[in-house]
């Protein structure tokens, strides 16, 4: 006998979900594609993917939720890319601010946040290289100020932390 699963004819004695397995694959976030030795720790998401067996050609058919593609490589990022880098000014106490400047890597910037020990004291979207002026006048502890930026491909870098007084 025969049996219809969707548009698919299959023997009567094929069971579709005996031949379902479920696994994880680490996927790139920026091109949706497997993520590879290049691929940044950041830009890396482990996704649940469907493995099944073709009955007929015996080959393994992978499918991916999201528009993730199973079968491709992150292209996207290659071993050698330049990094986006961040410096902390020295504070400006009588103003009570601090200039961040950042550089872009290979891909375009995407944003700037700005600590005070554990605290986010700004977060700010960026898409170039430059000085950003950062204000401290809701800071009213001594800390380590901080900054991290992160591009569009999940690159980012963080600044040597540049001490505060708070006064």
């Amino acid at each position: 006998g025969i049996q219809r699963i969707g548009n698919e004819i299959y023997p009567s004695y094929y069971n579709k979900t005996q031949s379902i397995t479920n696994a994880t694959i680490t996927f790139d976030k920026a091109s949706k594609k497997k993520a590879t030795d290049c691929t940044p720790a950041s830009a890396k998401i482990d996704i649940g993917v469907s493995k099944t067996i073709d009955p007929y050609t015996k080959k393994e058919i992978v499918t991916a939720p999201d528009g993730y593609l199973p079968n491709e490589n992150d292209d996207t990022h290659q071993c050698g890319d330049a990094q986006p880098t961040v410096t902390i000014g020295a504070p400006n106490n009588s103003a009570k601010s601090v200039t961040v400047s950042v550089t872009n890597g290979r891909f375009a910037l995407q944003k700037l946040t700005v600590t005070c020990g554990s605290q986010t004291i700004s977060t700010q979207s960026i898409s170039a290289s430059g000085s950003f002026p950062v204000s401290l006048s809701e800071v009213s502890t001594s800390c380590n100020l901080g900054a991290t930026v992160t591009d569009v491909a999940y690159y980012s870098a963080s600044a040597s932390p540049v001490p505060y007084n708070g006064h």
